[in-house]
């Protein structure tokens, strides 16, 4: 965990397992953000799969093209 001062906020930028372990922040709140955490894996994954799809295609092409 670390943090930033300044004369306006202070923000504190810590992981995600310090915050599930963390007493004071409520069952809710830690679903909350563990489930915003896994949208982003989700929505990650999507666009890896994306890419893979479109890369594949063009080698199946590349492919063909040198096949005939």
């Amino acid at each position: 965990m670390f943090g930033v001062k300044s004369n306006f906020i202070n923000v504190e930028f810590r992981s995600l397992e310090e915050i599930l372990n963390d007493k004071w922040i409520s069952e809710d709140a830690k679903n909350k953000i563990l489930n915003k955490e896994i949208q982003k894996e989700d929505e990650q994954k999507e666009n890896e799969n994306k890419i893979l799809k479109i890369l594949t295609e063009y080698i199946e092409e590349e492919v063909e093209e040198k096949n005939v």
